[in-house]
């Protein structure tokens, strides 16, 4: 069985990049394509991986300016040549899903999300980014003719997996389509550490606008009790500016200083609607209760009033009331590991090898290629 992964972009490593990372050593003959590779990162990341990339590659200043080739991402994915495969799995979040494979290959795609500025976010990109009528006029018919080839790819995977179920439910609304659920691989067996409650909340977080880090700093900043914040973005001044002392900022860290950062902490808070959130699987594979937004990926992930607790309202408010019920709660760090067991790396990589190896089989026995399996 010949097997070739299929990513969009591979310029950093973010979460994306750690599933294929997966993916890969699930699958370690299989090829990578994707539309534009920086070698540090892939040399670091795929050492032992065959890379081939788009003619995207190329283009002046493709690997810093990567969005702004997007109108040409259709054509280039397009244009990988994989008739000598027997299973393309693509690895998407924006154009990887629309390979064109020949009729006897199963194509699954494993999608982080119908890609957010064509779907779920677009009218929010619109406003915050398009505001004004000159951009608009430039950009719109452009998203247009982008989403149109978006909707009509999306009938050219054979099986979607979608990383939780939210994101399910993305892909049966703008695509039509039924989907299995994956969630993305956290090493939780290989963490050891599950130490006794620390004395400090931590945040771990990208210091964008929508990740909502100014709500946990004014609860705290009412708490007075000490929050480190880990990470770093374009909000890390202002974030900065409006909190008191008990606050600190740890910048980019470490993975080890990442990993003392949870063993340490008495609770990871979660203040962002996301579609996943690794983050929270991995500190509870600490042992350490998680308090977040009840929306989201948070919902499948946290266990209210076992492995943490959820609140309502994308409120500080709200954040400041579930802190403080946490502390009435009488948890348990065994059974918060536990929880985070069910999104061990073993068991994606024995859900991914069912998928790819029963698709395999379909097609080579004439089964109905629409066929999609619930897991």
């Amino acid at each position: 069985m010949r097997v070739a992964l299929v990513h969009d972009v591979v310029v950093h490593i973010g979460g994306a990049e750690r599933v294929l990372q997966c993916l890969h050593r699930t699958f370690p003959e299989a090829p990578i394509y994707t539309l534009v590779f920086n070698e540090r990162v892939t040399k670091e990341a795929f050492p032992e991986a065959i890379i081939h990339s788009s003619f995207v590659q190329g283009l002046p200043g493709s690997k810093r300016y990567f969005r702004a080739y997007a109108p040409l991402y259709p054509m280039a994915v397009e244009s990988f040549d994989l008739t000598e495969y027997d299973v393309v799995l693509s690895s998407s979040f924006s154009f990887a899903k629309g390979v064109i494979v020949p009729p006897g290959v199963f194509h699954a795609c494993y999608c982080y999300s119908p890609l957010r500025y064509l779907w779920s976010e677009y009218h929010y990109y619109r406003r915050a980014i398009f505001s004004q009528t000159w951009k608009r006029v430039l950009v719109d018919p452009i998203l247009t003719s982008l989403r149109l080839w978006d909707h009509a790819s999306a009938d050219r995977v054979d099986q979607f997996i979608a990383i939780s179920q939210l994101v399910a439910e993305r892909i049966a609304k703008y695509y039509r389509r039924r989907s299995a659920i994956v969630y993305p691989p956290v090493p939780v067996r290989e963490i050891q550490c599950v130490g006794p409650s620390g004395s400090y909340y931590l945040l771990v977080s990208r210091l964008m606008a929508y990740k909502r880090v100014d709500l946990a700093v004014e609860a705290f900043n009412r708490l007075g009790l000490p929050l480190k914040i880990a990470g770093t973005g374009p909000m890390l001044g202002e974030l900065r500016r409006m909190s008191k002392p008990n606050i600190e900022f740890l910048g980019s860290i470490t993975d080890k200083g990442l990993s003392d950062c949870y063993a340490g902490c008495r609770a990871l808070v979660f203040p962002g609607y996301e579609d996943f959130g690794i983050v929270m699987v991995e500190a509870q594979a600490y042992g350490k209760p998680v308090i977040a937004y009840g929306a989201g990926g948070a919902s499948e992930i946290v266990v209210d009033g076992r492995t943490g607790v959820l609140f309502e309202k994308q409120t500080s408010k709200s954040i400041e009331d579930a802190v403080q019920r946490m502390d009435r709660l009488s948890l348990v760090s065994e059974e918060i590991r536990n929880n985070a067991l069910r999104f061990d790396t073993s068991k994606f990589q024995q859900s991914m090898r069912h998928i790819v190896e029963s698709g395999f089989e379909k097609r080579r026995g004439s089964t109905n290629a629409w066929g999609e399996q619930e897991l």
